[in-house]
């Protein structure tokens, strides 16, 4: 069975990220700069806003069998063995990761540790610790 989690999404983070995307050209047609350059950022931003926003709507966790598959839109950023975690715990790092908040859960396990943000946090954490009763949780 495969359960899904999309990440939370947090107002400041997604404030920070599409004020930046959307709000360069409109900046640049504000401050009236020269329209050779303002073609180039349209050439550029354009086909760089459905890969954000793939991103930002398709980020998510995946509880498939007893592995964690974390994905960043349609991108598989790392499968990670339940059994493997060995702490769960809440981080508010502002590292680039695969969560879309500010409000994290750092995973370690044997080989390395992620930050990720899934909604329904308790749910997810009922479900792995279940699949592996080893793993220490604090929130």
């Amino acid at each position: 069975m495969k359960h899904y989690f999309p990440s939370k999404k947090s107002v400041i983070l997604g404030t920070i990220i599409w004020g930046l995307i959307l709000g360069l050209p409109s900046y640049n047609l504000y401050m009236d700069f020269d329209s050779t350059a303002f073609i180039i950022m349209i050439i550029v931003w354009v086909p760089l806003l459905p890969l954000i926003g793939t991103v930002w709507f398709r980020t998510g966790y995946f509880i498939k069998d007893e592995t964690l598959i974390v994905k960043i839109g349609p991108y598989t950023e790392r499968e990670i063995d339940i059994s493997n975690i060995i702490s769960a715990k809440r981080s508010y790092n502002v590292l680039a990761s695969a969560a879309n908040s500010l409000k994290r859960l750092k995973i370690k396990y044997r080989g390395g540790m992620i930050l990720i943000s899934p909604t329904r946090e308790e749910e997810f954490l009922d479900m792995i610790t279940k699949l592996n009763p080893r793993i220490e949780t604090s929130l």
